[in-house]
């Protein structure tokens, strides 16, 4: 229990520094200890209720929101269980929906890291082919156009496709639009 309770105007539960720095400090000291932590607004109000209350009234999706942020930063800090003790309309789905949403966003990162990476790990001929692939060149088409036989490009093309785990030119393609690569580079071989 905190020893100042705040009013509802500077009511931040979901930045509650010592809160989240107890969870990391029991997360770093004993990695494999399950750590649940309560997540209730009543402890940050002056009038000891879990909603904020706005014109005598409880604001439902205001406080949804400040729950949903609460759970959030405590399972950012490392908090195995988030368990809502309040007694809000919708608390668990408006919580699930907020984890969800992160967790998503948490694997696009890794995904686009992940490309970046391989797309990082490609030589310079080999960007140059994925590039006129993705275009639509055939193997022919590629080597005429880098100054190179067909079977270098397939070599080439082979590479690329296990450096950026692509299981088909389709899929090698939606990776290039997601890496938003320009498609204009490629040079042109001299006549």
């Amino acid at each position: 229990m905190h020893s100042q309770k705040r009013t509802p105007a500077a009511f931040v539960p979901f930045r509650d520094r010592k809160v989240l720095a107890r969870v990391r400090a029991i997360k770093r000291e004993v990695p494999g200890l399950l750590v649940m932590t309560d997540v209730c607004n009543c402890e940050y109000t002056s009038h000891g209720h879990c909603g904020y209350i706005k014109d005598g009234d409880v604001d439902n999706d205001t406080t949804l929101q400040w729950l949903a942020k609460s759970a959030l930063s405590h399972a950012r800090a490392g908090a195995d269980v988030v368990a809502p003790s309040d007694m809000m309309d919708g608390r668990v789905w408006a919580i699930r929906q907020a984890l969800d949403r992160s967790r998503r966003a948490l694997e696009r990162d890794a995904h686009m890291r992940a490309l970046h990476e391989s797309y990082s790990s490609l030589t310079p001929r080999e960007r140059e082919v994925m590039e006129c692939v993705v275009k639509g060149q055939t193997s022919k088409e590629v080597g005429r156009t880098l100054d190179v036989s067909p079977r270098t490009v397939e070599i080439h093309r082979t590479r690329i496709m296990d450096k950026m785990q692509a299981g088909s030119l389709a899929e090698l393609v939606r990776m290039v639009a997601v890496l938003e690569i320009p498609l204009t580079r490629t040079r042109h071989a001299q006549k």
